[in-house]
C-alpha cells in the first residue's frame, strides 16, 4: 500500500513520465544498443587487453625424476620448428636430443643419444653424429633438419627421417669456427643463418651465413644471436640484446623495437619502447652505439629470444623470455598484444625461449622451465 502511494506521488510530479519517455525511446533502439555493447566488450577483450590468441593444447607430459628422459617428455625445451607438413620439432636441450611430433601431438621420432663421462673424460663416441650436448636451435627446409650443437660448437644436418647428413664447425679454434652457436634460420634463398653466443674471431662478425652444406658465405651487417625470422617481402627481424632489429633485404637498418638511451639533445621527442625508425638511431654506428635497457612495458623486452612470423596475418612474435610472455606486433613493429604471463597454469610461462607458427596460424611456444610446448590458436 505504501509502495503504491509512492509511485502515484512520483507520477504526479511528471518525473516519472520523463523517465519512462526516455526509456521507451532507448528501447526503440535496443538491437543497435546491444550490438554496440557487444562490440565494445569484444574489442576491449581482444585488443585493448591484447588477447589475440587462446590456449589450445600442450605438447609434452609432466616431467618427473623417473620419466624425464622418455619419449614425449622434456627437460628444458629450448626451441621449436615446424615443417611443411605440420610436424613439430622440439630441441629438448638438457635431454640432449631433438624430439619430433605429428600435428596431433603424437611423438614419432627422436634424434640424439645420451652422452656420458667416464673417468673424467669423454668417451670416443661422445663426439659422434648423434651425440648432442646442449643443443640450442633447430631449423627446417624441404629436405633437412639443421641443429646448433651449442657445447660442441657445430651445426649438424639430418634428413627429415633423422639420418645424419653432415656437419660443420666443431672445436677447431680456427677463424670462422662456431663459438657456442645458438639461433639458426633458413632464409628464402636456402642460406643458413647462425648466431653465436660468443664471437672471439677478428674479422669475422657474427651472425654467420652458410650454404646448406656448410660453405661459409659471409656475415649479416648487424649483430644478432638468439632469434632470426624473415618477412614475406624478404626483410629480416633479428634480436640483439634487448632490441629487435628490422633489416631490409639489401642489408639496411629499417628500424627497431625496444628500449634504449637515445641522445636527448638531438631526439628529445623519442620515447623508449615502440617502433623507432632507423633515422633516429645508429646502433653501434657513428654516433657512439647506444646502450639498450631492459623493460617490462609494451614493446619493451627483457632478454628476448626466438622470433616467428605469421605471413597470413602479418604478425611478428617475440619470446620475451624474462618477462615470461610472447609479444605480438605487426610487421611494421606496432604492438598488438601479448600471450601469457608468469606461472605454470595453462597459458602461463616460465621463460619462453622458442616460438613457431604453423600454416593455420597456431602458435607453438617452448615453455622452457615448465617443460612443455604450449599451443595457442588465433581468436577469430
Amino acid at each position: 500500500m505504501q509502495e503504491t502511494i509512492k509511485t502515484a506521488s512520483l507520477k504526479k510530479t511528471g518525473l516519472f513520465q520523463k523517465i519512462m519517455t526516455g526509456w521507451d525511446g532507448l528501447m526503440n533502439f535496443r538491437p543497435q544498443i546491444i550490438l554496440v555493447l557487444i562490440t565494445l566488450f569484444v574489442s576491449a577483450d581482444l585488443y585493448a587487453s591484447g588477447k589475440l590468441y587462446k590456449f589450445n593444447n600442450i605438447i609434452g607430459k609432466g616431467r618427473t625424476r623417473r620419466n624425464y628422459h622418455k619419449p614425449g617428455f622434456f627437460y628444458y625445451p629450448q626451441s621449436v620448428a615446424i615443417d611443411g607438413k605440420g610436424n613439430i620439432y622440439v630441441v629438448d636441450r638438457d635431454n640432449n636430443r631433438i624430439q619430433a611430433f605429428r600435428p596431433n601431438g603424437k611423438h614419432y621420432m627422436t634424434i640424439g643419444k645420451p652422452w656420458r663421462i667416464a673417468n673424467g673424460k669423454n668417451k670416443p663416441d661422445d663426439f659422434g653424429p648423434y651425440i648432442l650436448r646442449h643443443p640450442y636451435g633447430v631449423a627446417i627446409d624441404k629436405n633437412s633438419i639443421y641443429v646448433t650443437d651449442w657445447a660442441k660448437h657445430r651445426i649438424i644436418r639430418y634428413d627429415l627421417k633423422g639420418k645424419y647428413l653432415g656437419e660443420w664447425g666443431g672445436e677447431t679454434g680456427k677463424s670462422r669456427a662456431l663459438n657456442h652457436p645458438c639461433a639458426i634460420f633458413v632464409d628464402h634463398n636456402g642460406r643458413i643463418i647462425v648466431g653465436c653466443e660468443y664471437n672471439n674471431y677478428k674479422g669475422c662478425p657474427n651472425p654467420y651465413i652458410y650454404d646448406s652444406k656448410g660453405k661459409f658465405l659471409g656475415s649479416l651487417p648487424f649483430h644478432g644471436t638468439y632469434g632470426f625470422v624473415e618477412t614475406p617481402d624478404g626483410s629480416l627481424f633479428q634480436t640483439y640484446q634487448n632490441r629487435i632489429y628490422k633489416i631490409s633485404k639489401d642489408g639496411k637498418l629499417i628500424g627497431w623495437i625496444g628500449r634504449a638511451h637515445l641522445p636527448l639533445e638531438k631526439h628529445k621527442a623519442a620515447k623508449p619502447g615502440g617502433w623507432i625508425p632507423a633515422s633516429m638511431s645508429y646502433p653501434n654506428g657513428p654516433e657512439g652505439g647506444y646502450w639498450d635497457s631492459p623493460g617490462s612495458g609494451k614493446s619493451e623486452f627483457r632478454e628476448p629470444r626466438a622470433l616467428a612470423v605469421d605471413p597470413q596475418r602479418k604478425r611478428l612474435f617475440v619470446c620475451d623470455m624474462m618477462n615470461h610472455r610472447v609479444q605480438v606486433f605487426n610487421l611494421d613493429g606496432k604492438y598488438l598484444g601479448e600471450i601469457g604471463k608468469r606461472g605454470s597454469k595453462d597459458g602461463e610461462f616460465l621463460c619462453p625461449t622458442g616460438v613457431a607458427v604453423d600454416k593455420n596460424g597456431k602458435v607453438y611456444v617452448a615453455d622452457k622451465y615448465n617443460n612443455r610446448v604450449q599451443v595457442f590458436a588465433p581468436v577469430k
